[in-house]
């Protein structure tokens, strides 16, 4: 089947006619009424854009002086019609991965399962993993680097993101991550000669990643137990919230630099019954501060960081002000983190 339309990005700017191709998966039918209805079975695995205008802000199109066409075919998707299959996961492009997963963390194998037959979230983790994986050992061939600015911070989200489900749904041991990165290499080493070229280093970069967040994500888990254990009434004390919330403070120091002004804003407490506040609080940071004072980082009223699963935090973005904030946000509140002149 063919859908053609005009295309444009935004009410203004670059457009020009669309064709996509979709295939149903069934067949002997007209599914036409399906095309982009979000049907499994009648899904779209190519797009030619031809860009020859540009849309006017009163709704007229202008020719450009130069025309090109914008293509885009779905790899995956091509691969699981070729291979009749219903799934981009079933196909051959995900099976090594997945075979290596279970054997890194000898959890029972991928069956394919989708919400609440999915107990456990076990195989959303190996769907969550082998994608991981794949996109941190193309982009760190392509240079990129798990870090704390702009690109770098979105893939140690996603490292994160595919330790943490490794560990919590399935079972793995520290260190399984970065270990798959050869697997990676191996079924697609041919077509990216760069990823096995690369292998080695990229094997190196997420092992000095995955080590740093695991032991983080072991302090916090051990204090946060220490505290569920000690909690009366499903309440927690708010006292070794201060220490957690100083913890925070000193791991957002470290990630933005090491200097400058850090405030911690309002962070809303999770649990039966809540956390009380705790005030303002104000930490020691040392001689180097931007402004010459000896003390700047200001807690807000106290409580925890609610998760939802998603990948950790959200990316540094920069302020008109020229501070630089690092905000996470979960299903519990908010953190919010600011640095001066950096």
């Amino acid at each position: 089947m063919v859908c053609i339309y005009l295309f444009s990005q935004g009410d203004t700017g670059p457009c020009g006619p669309c064709t996509e191709i979709h295939f149903d998966r069934i067949g002997g039918r007209n599914a036409a009424s399906l095309v982009n209805e979000d049907d499994p079975m009648v899904l779209e695995i190519w797009n030619n854009v031809f860009i020859q205008f540009n849309r006017e802000s009163d709704g007229s199109l202008k020719p450009l002086p130069s025309k090109h066409v914008d293509t885009g075919m779905g790899f995956e998707r091509l691969a699981s019609i070729l291979q009749g299959k219903v799934s981009n996961y079933d196909t051959d492009v995900f099976t090594p991965l997945f075979a290596a997963i279970q054997e890194a963390t000898g959890c029972p194998p991928y069956e394919g399962k989708l919400g609440a037959e999915d107990v456990g979230d076990k195989d959303m983790a190996y769907r969550v993993v082998a994608d991981h994986i794949r996109t941190l050992s193309f982009a760190i061939a392509d240079g990129a680097r798990p870090g704390n600015d702009g690109r770098n911070y979105v893939l140690r989200r996603i490292l994160r993101r595919a330790v943490r489900y490794g560990k919590e749904k399935l079972g793995a041991e520290d260190g399984f991550f970065n270990k798959l990165v050869h697997v990676v290499a191996r079924e697609f080493g041919e077509v990216f000669p760069e990823v096995a070229a690369k292998a080695d280093s990229i094997q190196e970069s997420l092992l000095a990643e995955e080590t740093s967040f695991t032991k983080t994500l072991q302090k916090g888990i051990e204090r946060f137990q220490k505290m569920a254990a000690a909690s009366k009434d499903g309440k927690v004390d708010a006292q070794p919230l201060v220490h957690v919330m100083v913890m925070c403070f000193c791991k957002a120091r470290a990630l933005l630099g090491g200097s400058g002004l850090i405030s911690l804003g309002t962070c809303a407490a999770g649990g039966a019954g809540g956390v009380p506040a705790v005030g303002h609080v104000r930490i020691p940071r040392g001689p180097d501060a931007v402004d010459g004072r000896g003390e700047g980082v200001e807690c807000g009223h106290g409580g925890v960081r609610g998760g939802d699963g998603g990948p950790e935090g959200a990316e540094p973005r920069r302020a008109q002000d020229g501070r630089r904030s690092c905000h996470q946000d979960g299903g519990g509140g908010h953190l919010h983190a600011v640095q001066d002149g950096h």
